[in-house]
């Protein structure tokens, strides 16, 4: 197992319990008003962070939330709330990819389907929107695809069409099936990661409870606990697994479980403590630059110097001066002499 420095541990934890206090660097989740932020990666930019949404597909998510909306409904709005919060500050500051996940009928066969579920998941997941066109010969990256994430979810009906029961929340492979796409990402993109490379993260938005691969035991076998995985992903690749429950309490326990295993403490109930969460992944990112630097936080300095025949004047302007002795000289050398 490669060892992780204390530090990122630190920045991991730290990520976790700053997502509920709110950022006066970032600001809160505003309405979108102008504009969505779209910044492509470029000279004077900094190198996106990377952002996969594992959503919950299983029909414990058309259980009620609150007396208003499902926990369908609620999961939605808070990808929504993600793409467009902010005036899209990030979607458009980093890169997206969904993937929904629910049960696998039969483990041990591949391409396996769920009776009734024409949604597209196949041994248990879906992935809806890519980072990235991976057949491509340049595999470049798709930027501020936010309204494809959007777009996607609007053409996904409630898991079963609202059947209470008929897909599981198998939790453990999503976290492998995530595990296995950060490692395609970095072998497709071998320049984008190292000591200060690409920053990840996983977004889990679920009810909490899991179950076994083919949906038979709840909260059984351990070998089916999703919290190992969640540990392994950022214990040996960096990449911390941030929650949020959208289950009641029993299943916000379980999603605190997962969260603290994937190093961001405990899950998040509220959408803005989520959006704030992954704008402090931004910010961290932002200090990773694409060269050459042209960041305006940093200062300039202009030098403005007098060309005039003058400045090679020397007894009050009477006469030349020798070479190496005039004020011209002077300044090009710092005010002393040439050598």
């Amino acid at each position: 197992m490669k060892k992780t420095s204390r530090g990122w541990k630190r920045f991991g934890l730290q990520l976790g319990i700053l997502a509920g206090a709110g950022l006066a660097l970032v600001g809160g989740v505003e309405p979108s008003r102008a504009a969505p932020v779209c910044v492509e990666e470029g000279q004077c930019t900094f190198v996106k962070p990377i952002f996969l949404i594992a959503l919950d597909y299983s029909t414990a998510m058309n259980e009620m939330f609150d007396a208003d909306e499902t926990r369908w409904q609620r999961a939605v709005a808070a990808v929504q709330a993600i793409v467009d919060g902010d005036n899209g500050y990030i979607q458009g500051n980093s890169l997206l990819a969904l993937m929904r996940f629910g049960h696998d009928p039969d483990a041990d066969q591949p391409g396996t389907t769920i009776a009734g579920d024409a949604s597209g998941l196949v041994d248990g997941q879906k992935v809806d929107v890519p980072w990235y066109d991976a057949l491509a010969r340049d595999k470049a990256y798709y930027h501020c695809n936010g309204e494809a994430v959007k777009a996607a979810l609007a053409a996904v009906p409630p898991p079963l069409a609202g059947a209470p029961t008929g897909i599981g929340a198998w939790t453990g492979g999503a976290m492998a099936r995530a595990k296995a796409l950060f490692a395609e990402v970095k072998a497709d993109h071998p320049e984008d990661f190292g000591p200060v490379g690409r920053k990840t993260a996983l977004l889990v938005i679920t009810q909490g409870v899991w179950t076994d691969p083919e949906n038979t035991q709840v909260l059984q076998p351990p070998a089916a606990d999703p919290a190992p995985v969640a540990w392994d992903m950022f214990a040996n690749e960096e990449v911390s697994t941030y929650v949020f429950s959208v289950g009641d309490a029993a299943g916000t326990v379980e999603a605190s479980k997962l969260a603290a295993a994937g190093a961001t403490e405990q899950a998040l109930v509220e959408p803005w403590e989520l959006i704030d969460a992954l704008k402090w992944v931004i910010l961290a990112a932002s200090t990773i630059d694409i060269f050459p630097v042209c960041d305006p936080r940093r200062p300039r300095i202009m030098f403005l110097l007098d060309g005039s025949s003058s400045m090679l004047n020397v007894m009050g302007d009477s006469v030349h001066g020798a070479m190496g002795q005039t004020r011209w000289d002077l300044l090009r050398t710092g005010g002393g002499p040439r050598p």
